[in-house]
């Protein structure tokens, strides 16, 4: 195994001293946290991004070029998940809400949208972005399709769970349960009884379909629109505000072959995706190097940890939720490097919580953090060089198990090449 140096800029707290006088002399906010391959967190300002580095202000006021492989990630420098409903418009005054439309794929993958009344193939689903205009993916690669609404307000609820079964939800509260064939002007679904239907796609509010999932791999970019899309590259841009995304062509392609037949079975060509700098909401620079700890089931005693699925967490780091005394632990990626989280208590249970949460890497305990009203969050970042397992233990507190409870953020784990 062969360590990955951490960037080489200056340390947490030498950057936090100098950022005032940086703003001072740039009269720009350092609004974006550059992850180092230790997961430590430095702030910059973002100024552009080329094919093998990105060009920042840090908190001393100097620009630099930092390549792409002496950090992990880019993220905003505020919460990094948010609600669905959050992204609810409210029109007027009479509670009416519209809501955006998005396709997600089995590796984490989010294109916002709606679904195009163009009929590809019987093995693909055609989807309108803003940008992108209409593209093709394939239907075995769909976890779910939430089409665009205006509705009331009280007709919102949760995105549906992923079943063994494709599940589609219409607008007006009918569920159907059983394979759905295809996806076009109409959706085809074979159901449960063995019988074959057809309805609008545009009377469909949400489906799900029981694909297997997978990892994501290369490079993922988070976008202001909702998308996630994985990238092969980045290529330079004539313009100092955007740079040009270029998509993995496995995911998302052109609507139709136009090639001839002689190329039909040469590579597909990439997509390629002009983005606004400041459209670009994160970065993971590798998917194999930094994995979300949420994406990894832990064997628990006591309790079972509580995902919260229902965001759209950056970098795919899910709120994880220690809901009462427990023993938890996660097998580690091989090669892991570091763990990084922030532990605090929920705002619900922070009258009468007091709770210790001790952290063992390998079966040695390395923290034991208190929690309560007067320290109701913790930032925590472990070096772990090979490490196999994480266990994190919560202790009931002096009220009893009902507020002694947890919830885990931006917990990554760093994994060396």
């Amino acid at each position: 195994m062969t360590p990955t140096p951490s960037i080489p800029m200056l340390t947490i707290a030498a950057m936090a001293t100098l950022a005032g006088s940086a703003l001072a002399q740039n009269n720009h906010p350092l609004d974006r946290i550059l992850i180092d391959t230790d997961l430590n967190q430095h702030p910059i300002r973002l100024v552009a991004i080329e094919d093998h580095a990105i060009t920042a202000i840090d908190s001393t006021g100097e620009s630099r070029s930092i390549p792409f492989d002496q950090f992990l990630a880019l993220t905003p420098s505020g919460p990094w998940s948010a609600d669905p409903s959050e992204q609810l418009t409210v029109l007027g005054r009479g509670g009416i809400a519209s809501r955006p439309g998005a396709i997600e794929l089995t590796d984490g993958q989010r294109l916002a949208g709606a679904a195009s009344v163009v009929r590809v193939d019987d093995q693909s689903v055609a989807w309108v972005h803003p940008q992108l205009g209409i593209v093709r993916t394939p239907i075995d690669t769909i976890e779910r399709i939430t089409m665009p609404r205006v509705m009331p307000l009280s007709e919102q609820s949760r995105p549906l769970p992923i079943e063994n079964v494709d599940v589609v939800r219409l607008a007006n509260g009918d569920t159907l349960h059983g394979f759905v064939i295809s996806v076009g002007s109409e959706t085809e679904i074979e159901l449960e009884s063995g019988s074959t239907i057809s309805v609008p796609t545009a009377s469909i509010d949400q489906l799900t379909l029981a694909n297997e999932t997978s990892a994501p791999s290369g490079t993922v970019v988070w976008l202001s629109d909702g998308s996630v899309i994985a990238i092969q590259s980045f290529e330079h841009s004539d313009s100092p505000s955007q740079t040009t995304c270029i998509l993995q062509p496995d995911s998302f392609q052109e609507p139709f072959d136009t090639s001839p037949a002689s190329e039909a079975n040469s590579p597909k060509q990439p997509i390629r995706l002009e983005v606004d700098l400041d459209s670009i909401t994160a970065i993971n620079v590798d998917a194999h190097r930094l994995i979300p700890l949420a994406s990894i089931s832990p064997t628990s005693t006591g309790r079972d940890v509580i995902l919260d699925d229902t965001v759209h967490a950056i970098l795919g780091a899910k709120p994880i939720l220690l809901p009462g005394p427990m023993r938890t632990t996660w097998t580690l990626p091989h090669n892991t490097r570091a763990i990084a989280m922030v532990a605090e208590l929920p705002l619900e249970a922070r009258a009468w919580g007091d709770v210790n949460l001790i952290i063992s890497i390998d079966g040695t305990q390395r923290q034991t953090l208190h929690f309560n009203a007067d320290t109701p969050q913790a930032t925590i970042r472990l070096d772990a060089p090979g490490a196999r397992t994480l266990g994190i233990t919560l202790e009931q507190g002096p009220f009893g198990p009902i507020q002694s409870r947890i919830r885990l953020h931006q917990a990554l784990i760093s994994v060396d090449r």
